[in-house]
């Protein structure tokens, strides 16, 4: 059961993740989307909202989680960032501390699992806000615009060759 747990869970993380690269037709600009660099508001996608049939407090939950979720990303960043500036430091030195070394690696491995677990329980948190059927439509929804990109980066590809000969 736990295997099975695990592998819906990690689906539906691939599928969460993807959905924010979801960009016909684009969301609308909001707040949620500025205050979110990086993070396309696609709870607000008329593309998305009308497949999922995503109700407005559901919108809204989501946005919510977004919100909370950047604002600790903004610390766990930079947390990884402080960790593999100590690290390129120590690396940089006359003489190699192993001691050291190894403190500073094993800080940058907690700071990327922070950075990693986060990501993750929010992925978690917005199934929850989601259905069963919902949480299908956007696995379905994620897997078909993969296929679109893939199928635009094959045909950018070919063009190309064929512009080389």
């Amino acid at each position: 059961m736990k295997t099975m747990t695990r592998a819906i869970l990690f689906a539906f993380a691939a599928a969460c993740g993807a959905a924010a690269a979801l960009a016909a037709p684009p969301a609308p600009a909001t707040e949620a989307a500025a205050a979110t660099p990086g993070i396309r508001a696609w709870w607000e996608n008329p593309r998305v909202v009308e497949r999922l049939n995503l109700a407005p407090d559901q919108q809204k939950r989501i946005q919510e989680l977004v919100f909370r979720h950047t604002e600790k990303m903004i610390d766990l960043r930079a947390e990884k960032q402080r960790a593999q500036l100590d690290l390129s430091r120590l690396l940089d030195a006359e003489a190699l501390n192993d001691g050291a070394l190894d403190k500073a690696a094993e800080a940058l491995d907690a700071a990327q699992c922070s950075v990693e677990r986060a990501q993750t329980r929010l992925r978690i948190e917005i199934a929850r806000v989601l259905s069963r059927e919902q949480r299908r439509a956007l696995r379905d929804l994620v897997r078909e615009r993969g296929e679109e990109i893939r199928r635009t980066l094959r045909d950018a590809a070919r063009d190309r060759r064929q512009q080389q000969r």
